[in-house]
């Protein structure tokens, strides 16, 4: 109450069920809370008072309290410079309640029962990190002891033929699609179980493409500029997880989504200047994301280990089938965690190269699509079909990944633009004519028709509005190709 604004500080979460066991205390808080966010600095017990004589039940519960004397003797006591300190507390016993609400046992942290004087001391010094870790290390324990793999399948070959064939007959060997036809055939679709990265140089647009797939699979519902309406999504899977390293979830990430969705510029909604039909649009947007359980994580100090703590958390919770990883970089946890893992010296290329095995680890341990982006290396300035020898992350980052493209800018391959440009039939895009702003090389694609072929696919990405739309495909020499 001295000091309010310590509420919104983001590093340090708080809610009402951390006050949750006593009623007296979860009212203050929901209280100084409401006054915080309505712009009080300093919180006394006659702005408390105003706020709750409005529900008369809850007011009564702070008289019984003495809650005058409870918030002055409070303000007197609390050491503003101890806030971290009161935070860590509040939050530990909100965790142990929390696991003991889900059946386990926590009498090692905190016995209740128990009337040893320094058992209050002892949990003192533990931090929730030690507590998340004990049980943690339990469950792997278990988890060592029970569930020993050698392999993770065998058979004799040839065995359950016709079942297979029956298998192949009903459910293809086709995965989803992805926002572009093209991508899509050329990688025999977004399969269960894969691995895709896009790599492309800062500024082109890799996490609004990424958004724009995401959507393509897990969202049931979406914009339709021909309809001018939202209609079923048929290449609708099922939920969906976003986890990114960079943005802002709440102001940046999601009105990507909003739009993507809405099909209502990026710009009107995040500057507040949409129009009456558009504002229609983008609220039916959200409850549509709403209903589809697509989750959005920031992970900005990510490790291997955490990513892939939340894809078994929804794969659990939501049964997701598609995840998208924003995206493959370095970071002083990762490096940590690479080094403490292999003993040997962090190399950057390493590092890069161990995230994308264990992607792709993760993608088939828990059967989701995943797809990934990285940057570049600037080689693909020089060469003439960018190749793997352009990933950040060297040219051994292409091993474990099931299909791989760079993206570029049209407006940085001027020479085989010129190539191409007659080819181009014109477009009209809201009275403009459009032309491909981007190419997309296609680097590998593991069980795709044409793997053994450098192909290019130009298209246009409308960055605003998340919308693809692909012109044609070329060989290495800029010649047009049938796919």
């Amino acid at each position: 109450m001295k000091q309010p604004s310590l509420l919104t500080l983001p590093q340090f979460p708080l809610s009402k069920q951390d006050f949750e066991p006593e009623l007296f205390h979860k009212i203050i808080y929901v209280a100084i809370n409401k006054l915080v966010h309505n712009g009080i600095q300093e919180i006394t017990e006659i702005e408390i008072e105003n706020v709750v004589k409005t529900k008369p039940v809850f007011l009564e519960v702070l008289q019984d309290n003495n809650y005058l004397d409870f918030i002055v003797n409070v303000k007197e006591l609390s050491i503003i410079d101890n806030y971290e300190y009161y935070y860590n507390t509040i939050r530990k016993f909100s965790l142990l309640r929390e696991l003991q609400d889900n059946g386990f046992d926590i009498r090692e942290f905190y016995d209740e029962l128990s009337e040893e004087n320094d058992q209050l001391a002892q949990f003192e010094k533990l931090t929730i990190q030690e507590i998340l870790n004990r049980i943690e290390f339990k469950s792997i324990q278990l988890r060592t002891k029970y569930d020993v793999k050698y392999v993770r399948n065998e058979m004799r070959a040839g065995e359950g033929t016709e079942e297979l064939l029956s298998e192949f007959e009903e459910t293809p060997a086709f995965g989803a699609s992805l926002c572009s036809p093209y991508l899509t055939t050329l990688f025999r679709g977004w399969c269960l179980g894969h691995l895709i990265m896009e790599s492309a140089p800062s500024s082109t647009g890799k996490s609004r493409m990424a958004v724009a797939d995401l959507c393509n699979v897990s969202v049931d519902q979406i914009w339709n500029d021909e309809q001018e309406d939202f209609i079923i999504n048929p290449n609708y899977q099922g939920s969906g997880l976003f986890i990114h390293t960079e943005l802002d979830t709440r102001k940046e990430i999601n009105p990507m989504f909003l739009a993507c969705i809405s099909g209502v510029n990026e710009k009107h909604i995040t500057m507040g200047t949409l129009n009456k039909e558009e504002k229609f649009r983008v609220l039916k947007a959200g409850e549509i994301l709403k209903q589809n359980n697509l989750t959005l994580v920031d992970m900005a100090d990510f490790t291997c280990q955490s990513i892939e703590r939340k894809i078994k958390e929804c794969v659990e919770k939501y049964n997701i089938y598609y995840t998208v990883f924003d995206y493959v970089q370095l970071n002083s946890s990762v490096v940590a965690e690479y080094r403490q893992n292999t003993a040997v010296q962090a190399r950057e290329d390493l590092v890069l190269r161990n995230i994308t095995l264990e992607l792709k680890n993760m993608a088939e341990k828990y059967s989701v699509g995943i797809k990934t982006m990285s940057q570049l290396n600037g080689t693909e300035k020089t060469i003439d079909f960018p190749d793997e020898s352009c990933f950040s992350g060297g040219k051994s980052q292409k091993v474990k990944l099931d299909a791989a493209c760079i993206t570029l800018p049209v407006k940085n391959r001027i020479k085989e633009f010129a190539h191409i440009k007659p080819y181009i039939k014109k477009v009209g895009f809201k009275g403009e004519t459009i032309m491909p702003n981007l190419v997309s090389y296609i680097v590998k694609s593991r069980f795709g028709e044409y793997a053994d072929q450098k192909i290019k696919v130009w298209r246009y990405f409308d960055r605003a509005r998340f919308r693809n739309t692909d012109y044609f495909c070329t060989n290495q020499y800029d010649e047009l190709i049938n796919i």
